[in-house]
């Protein structure tokens, strides 16, 4: 959509929220799996944790 427009600081300032939303979905993810690979290790090693 970003691409559209033909004010060139438009067009930019959608295309860096763009990268700013990608970089945080992503970053969430990971911290998403990290909190469940330590749950499961926990699990592993016999702890039993509140989720």
């Amino acid at each position: 959509m970003a691409e559209r427009f033909r004010v060139h600081i438009a067009r930019d300032q959608m295309l860096k929220a763009a990268e700013d939303y990608e970089r945080m979905a992503h970053d969430a993810e990971q911290r998403e799996i990290a909190q469940g690979l330590s749950y499961l290790r926990a699990l592993a090693a016999g702890r039993h944790l509140p989720r």
